[in-house]
């Protein structure tokens, strides 16, 4: 078992290194809504009945406490604008509280094109609750450009608590179109489809699920006109899922996000040339720089990286290059900070294409970065490059493998080693994602699989301190006694499903 003198090791060698958690919500006043239709904001009757969802936020905001804003179950439609929260307020406590009935139960849909659903725009920390956020389109003429589909916490602290995240989207701007003997103009970057968080501290995603979303890089520029002159190229996309640099992520799924680099422009004169595609990178999470980020009890699972095509040329010029796809699951620099995995399932996520690294990850480790890793699974990643992980290290960056972890390819490309009672280079065996039990969808070893009846370090940190971990994703008791053989439990009793 992991002691907390390591973990106060690991913590010595991080600068700045705290405990990261939620904060707490003491609500003064509760704003409930009488309609789910969308309109103008206005004055709420009686100081805290509102006639609709937008007039609910302006009230949490002004008023100079925590708030909190109380939906029932049903769908708020959002149809003109997104809703913008930035509350003055600073004191103890989440300065405003969104929060509803379950994310089965109540649904914040946004149908206005090009608009987000939530944009946190400064303040907090603001807590979002027991709801969905779907239907949000960020492009690069939204306001704050294109980041943060769902939900963009820009400099705030977001913290998000039973939030189902899906089905938003996040497009770059396209590049301008050259002048006379000009190049065209590099599409937009985009970021961070789900959601989208850079503050300096930090936010907790806990209970949640992030699943569904997109983020395309912008279309490069055309070409200019008068000959010999090249697209643009297309632009960068980070963050299918979401896109964060401080943050702790708890008992939660990323899935099905997809993370695509931009076009490169399109030339259509001969003695043009089309531009190259940009990068997707980090399909499920991508961190850029990354800090402080903890990965405890959580499952990053069937997540997309791809690569922007090269721009279309004239009948005599072929197209343009195409882009890199990098980290199909997790793609992340390192930097001033840590990246701890504590007992996650990182599984099935792809990084497609000829230039395809990292399918389940692509960690790119600086010399004042550190990456911790206790009872976590590698399995199933695809990609042309180093199908589970691509882990590239310049000179003094830390690694701390403390033991119970398992890779399914053979090679250790996770920087595991069967030496430190990690599990190398056998089928591990997981079931489909599926719900198991607990707040979000996991995936259960099946029958056979040298995942179960072997116990894990049982601890996980989100900071200086490493605490026990008594329970696994779905909330089942787990066993800290000493391991019995190399591997990690993650299930009391097999999936009785065939493998998928």
């Amino acid at each position: 078992m992991l002691s907390r003198r390591a973990g106060a090791a690991i913590c010595a060698a991080v600068v700045g290194c705290s405990l990261v958690g939620a904060a707490g919500a003491s609500a003064a006043t509760t704003y409930t809504v009488t309609s789910f239709s969308d309109g103008a904001s206005s004055a709420c009757s009686s100081g805290d009945v509102c006639p609709n969802l937008r007039s609910a936020v302006a009230a949490a905001v002004a008023a100079d406490a925590p708030a909190t804003v109380s939906l029932s179950a049903g769908t708020y439609t959002l149809t003109s604008d997104e809703l913008s929260v930035d509350s003055a307020y600073s004191g103890a406590g989440d300065a405003v509280t969104i929060t509803g009935a379950g994310p089965g139960e109540t649904v914040i849909d946004q149908t206005d094109a090009g608009k987000r659903v939530l944009d946190f725009t400064s303040g907090g920390p603001y807590l979002v609750s027991d709801l969905e956020v779907t239907g949000g389109n960020a492009t690069g003429s939204s306001a704050n450009g294109a980041e943060g589909g769902g939900i963009d916490g820009d400099l705030s602290v977001v913290n998000l608590t039973d939030v189902l995240i899906t089905g938003n989207s996040v497009v770059g701007a396209t590049g301008g179109t050259g002048g006379s003997g000009g190049n065209g103009g590099t599409g937009g970057a985009a970021a961070g489809g789900g959601f989208y968080d850079v503050s300096g501290t930090g936010g907790t995603i806990s209970d949640s699920t992030i699943a569904g979303n997109t983020v395309t890089g912008g279309t490069g520029g055309l070409p200019g006109t008068g000959g010999g002159t090249t697209g643009g190229s297309g632009g960068s996309a980070d963050g299918g899922g979401l896109t964060v640099s401080n943050a702790t992520i708890l008992d939660s799924t990323l899935s099905g996000n997809t993370s695509t680099g931009g076009a490169g422009g399109s030339a259509s004169t001969t003695g043009d040339f089309p531009g190259p595609g940009n990068i997707g990178y980090g399909g499920g999470l991508a961190g850029y720089p990354l800090a402080d980020v903890y990965l405890v009890n959580s499952t990053v699972s069937g997540n997309t990286a791809g690569p922007g095509p090269g721009g279309a040329g004239p009948p005599a010029t072929s197209a343009g290059t195409v882009g890199a796809a990098q980290g199909g699951g997790i793609g992340a620099l390192e930097a001033n900070g840590s990246f701890v995995f504590s007992s996650d399932t990182i599984s099935s996520n792809s990084a497609l294409g000829v230039n395809g690294a990292g399918g389940n990850m692509y960690l790119t480790g600086q010399s004042t970065g550190v990456w911790v890793k206790t009872g976590t699974i590698f399995s199933g990643g695809s990609a042309d490059t180093d199908a589970d992980c691509n882990v590239v290290k310049d000179m003094g960056f830390v690694e701390f493998d403390y033991r119970y972890n398992a890779e399914s390819d053979a090679s250790g490309q996770c920087d595991l080693s069967a030496g430190e009672n990690d599990l190398l280079g056998v089928s591990l065996e997981l079931g489909a994602l599926a719900a198991n039990g607990g707040p979000t969808e996991t995936q259960l070893p099946l029958a056979g699989s040298p995942l179960i009846g072997a116990d894990s370090t049982c601890t996980y940190s989100t900071g200086g301190a490493f605490l026990a971990l008594t329970t696994d994703q779905r909330g089942e008791a787990r066993s800290c006694s000493r391991p019995r053989r190399s591997g990690l439990r993650r299930s009391p009793e097999p999936q009785p499903s065939a493998a998928p």
